[in-house]
């Protein structure tokens, strides 16, 4: 998560008044992890840390950001780890901005990201902060200025009536 963090610290070193309106929420059973992260980055003005929620309240959170972080990872054995949360901030229809640590690309995430029309990914191992920093300026102008964002919307290839057929065709039936 580094490379996000340093560009978070970036923006807030060339607009320090962003610190009044930038929040980074973090609603988990992994605080001390995630709070080792903001310590290491001096992001502690920006944090709110809400330990564990049960999951109407933090599906609600979800829809009420403005942005949620996704940290995924990929290895060189293995990729397309498409967890619950990925799903979880899709169906929020907030921006989604994530992160995946190990080697690119990762088709599949790339294509739900790409399908959905709100996510953006990026590789901890080579992603430019600026890339990061980029986007996620261009989030806070949108916001600050009242202009619309792109909210992502699960593609249709993802969804239960699509899927479901695909499944049960594939069973070995007794």
């Amino acid at each position: 998560p580094h490379p996000l963090f340093r560009a978070i610290r970036s923006l807030l070193n060339q607009s320090p008044d962003l610190s009044h309106s930038l929040r980074l929420v973090y609603a988990g059973p992994h605080s001390h992890i995630w709070f080792s992260w903001i310590h290491a980055h001096n992001l502690q003005a920006i944090h709110h840390d809400l330990g564990h929620l049960p999951l109407p309240l933090t599906l609600g959170l979800q829809q009420a950001s403005h942005l949620n972080i996704l940290l995924n990872w990929a290895g060189p054995a293995f990729s397309g780890i498409l967890t619950g949360k990925l799903y979880e901030y899709l169906a929020s229809r907030t921006p989604l901005l994530t992160l995946v640590n190990g080697p690119l690309p990762d088709p599949d995430l790339e294509t739900i990201a790409r399908q959905s029309g709100g996510a953006k990914v990026f590789y901890a191992r080579n992603a430019p902060e600026t890339d990061i920093q980029n986007t996620l300026s261009h989030y806070l102008h949108a916001w600050h200025n009242g202009l619309p964002t792109t909210s992502p919307v699960i593609p249709d290839s993802l969804k239960w009536d699509f899927m479901m057929p695909n499944f049960l065709d594939s069973i070995e039936w007794p």
